[in-house]
């Protein structure tokens, strides 16, 4: 896969709830996408001043997340997986929300990994913004198979 990359094939998510659009960088332990907070993809997220809460980091943050494993998948030639996002520590961001047009860099480092289940480091600042991050988390997911899945949402 060239990067960048849209995310279209590496994420179970369908629109509106896709938020990330592009992979930009990927390999083992790390992984960095960008998006737009654009009124196409988060109309239905948007509060009464069309801007995003920030509270929707996390899922962005998660979705970055799911595109590393994503992309591995589709690098070793297996089915798309389906996980599991199991929580979220220390979430900190200096930000309310965020505003129509702004550029966000997502970026996650795996600190460990457990045969399916994972924990990120994630941070979002502004593509171009040298600033420091403004929003940070640490993400821990886990792997699922989409039949185990079926049968926990039925439950």
């Amino acid at each position: 896969m060239t990067l960048p990359a849209d995310v279209s094939s590496l994420l179970p998510h369908a629109p509106p709830m896709r938020f990330i659009h592009t992979l930009t960088s990927v390999d083992d332990a790390t992984v960095t996408c960008e998006t737009t907070i654009d009124a196409d993809t988060f109309a239905p997220h948007l509060d009464e001043h069309r801007e995003l809460p920030a509270a929707y980091l996390v899922e962005i943050m998660a979705q970055t997340v799911a595109a590393w494993a994503g992309y591995h998948d589709r690098a070793n030639k297996r089915p798309l997986s389906s996980g599991l996002f199991l929580s979220c520590r220390h979430f900190q961001t200096r930000i309310s929300s965020l505003p129509l047009n702004t550029h966000l860099r997502i970026q996650g480092a795996k600190i460990i990994q457990d045969n399916l289940t994972a924990t990120f480091e994630t941070q979002a600042s502004l593509v171009h913004d040298d600033a420091a991050p403004f929003a940070s988390s640490t993400l821990t997911t886990h792997q699922i198979s989409w039949e185990r899945l079926a049968e926990l949402l039925k439950k």
